[in-house]
């Protein structure tokens, strides 16, 4: 008992310091960074090969660029090019599809065949010492597909089941068939990459095959490697294993000379009983090669490609119509794009498609320092983030081999963004607005076609393509 009266009668500490009177600590500023630049060869099967050399992990990330993607594919076959990569996925050389999974499974390998506009992508990613095993594996995936018809069936009913799952689907709905119905069919863009359920079933199975070993041309044909190996082992394992090449010639689809996009109009897909509506802006941008390109990525990121945008703060912290809105702008090998999407409640579908209008309209008003800072900031973020990773490394070779970038695009973009200025951002402005574009609505007619017809929006509604 003494010893706690002792305790409590002592002498008293001093009280410690508030510790929200000290200072603040500063952000040091960014240290200088230059993205990965890889090494480009030529090789004596007549294809070419970006090489990022990193011996840090005994990991590899094996890229192929294939000639050929949605673009190609015939009217009344939508699709193929999508069905011809599941078959890539499929039984191979002397392997079924069980064997050829198993094998990828026993080796801890992630193999994958991904469909674009105009290429396909081979990819595998493995440790170091599984190259020699898995590589003629690959091989036989891109020059001895079975393409049986067993796996064939097997491919086409799974896609129809998502088609028709996707058709249950508003923003799944608006995103695939938003090049429909602003560029039209004659346009590479204008077909649903995945097909429609009617063009996924009437693809051929042998003609699918024919044209894909036709597109296996080698001047056309790409390896983007990133890893712990370096350009003399790299070579001679592709020399190995892909030789040559039976293709002779392939041609991508060109734009129509008379090719007129769909301009300053709103459609309509009716979803009945759908508790949101999707609203999405799609429309064509800056020409190819543009001084614009790195400003309007830059207004971008501040109208609606960050969650603190001027759309999202709009739509979603103060409005509280959607969960999230984004925009942004695209290089393509067609040409420019600029999109945006969200999904809102129903019962606000009016007032947010007027709140989305009149917040781009805001992208050809003044932009301020902090502005430019955000948006210069976030862009060089998300530049470093894309190289964090062998893959994203890998990704990035594909996309400028894609789009015939140089090996050393990311350091010239990171060099032009610190230039850009806030009347630069400015004059991208024009490419923000929705009457260059077409805007497609998805959700229930019923509820939300009068109150847009009221409020002075003339929507047509459409049908989606069988």
């Amino acid at each position: 008992m003494m010893l706690f009266f002792a305790l409590a009668c002592g002498p008293k500490e001093a009280p410690l310091e508030n510790p929200m009177s000290s200072a603040i600590p500063t952000v040091p500023p960014a240290k200088p960074f230059s993205p990965p630049e890889a090494l480009i060869s030529q090789l004596p099967n007549k294809s070419s090969l970006w090489l990022h050399e990193d011996h840090r992990l005994p990991l590899v990330v094996f890229k192929i660029v294939l000639p050929g993607g949605g673009a190609s594919d015939p009217s009344g076959e939508w699709g193929r090019a999508d069905l011809v990569s599941e078959m890539l996925n499929e039984s191979v050389g002397e392997l079924d599809t069980l064997e050829f999974a198993s094998l990828l499974n026993t080796a801890a390998a992630n193999y994958s065949v991904s469909t674009g506009r105009t290429s396909t992508i081979v990819t595998l990613s493995l440790h170091r010492d599984r190259l020699e095993e898995l590589l003629p594996i690959v091989a036989d995936a891109i020059y001895r597909p079975s393409f049986s018809e067993k796996d064939w069936d097997r491919v086409v009913e799974n896609q129809i089941t998502s088609l028709e799952q996707m058709n249950e689907d508003a923003r799944s709905m608006a995103s695939m068939y938003a090049g429909y119905f602003y560029h039209g069919t004659e346009h590479p863009l204008g077909s649903p990459l995945y097909g429609t359920v009617k063009t996924a079933a009437a693809v051929d199975r042998e003609k699918s095959k024919s044209w894909h070993l036709s597109r296996l041309v080698g001047d056309q044909i790409s390896f983007a490697i990133a890893g712990d190996i370096n350009a003399e082992d790299a070579t001679k394992l592709i020399g190995k294993h892909f030789p040559d090449w039976p293709g002779t010639e392939f041609t991508a689809p060109s734009v129509p000379d008379n090719h007129t996009p769909a301009n300053d109009s709103i459609v309509l897909i009716d979803m009945p009983g759908a508790q949101q509506t999707t609203i999405r802006l799609s429309s064509s941008a800056y020409p190819k090669g543009s001084d614009l390109t790195v400003p309007a990525e830059v207004a971008g990121i501040v109208m609606g490609a960050s969650f603190a945008s001027r759309l999202n703060n709009l739509l979603r912290e103060e409005k509280g119509y959607t969960y999230g809105i984004g925009c942004s702008f695209s290089e393509g090998v067609y040409g420019n794009s600029f999109s945006l999407s969200t999904s809102v409640r129903t019962d606000a579908t009016t007032p947010a498609l007027q709140d989305i209008i009149s917040t781009l309209a805001s992208a050809k008003e003044p932009y301020s320092e902090e502005d430019l800072m955000k948006g210069t900031k976030t862009l060089r973020t998300d530049v470093i983030d894309s190289v964090s990773s062998l893959s994203g490394i890998a990704s990035v070779m594909t996309s400028s081999i894609q789009l015939k970038r140089s090996p050393n695009y990311g350091s010239q973009y990171l060099e032009l963004a610190r230039a850009v200025t806030t009347e630069d951002m400015l004059s991208a402005g024009p490419w923000f607005q929705p009457d260059k574009g077409i805007i497609i609505i998805a959700g229930d007619a019923n509820v939300i076609a009068q109150p847009l017809t009221e409020a002075g929006f003339e929507i047509k509604r459409v049908e989606l393509p069988q």
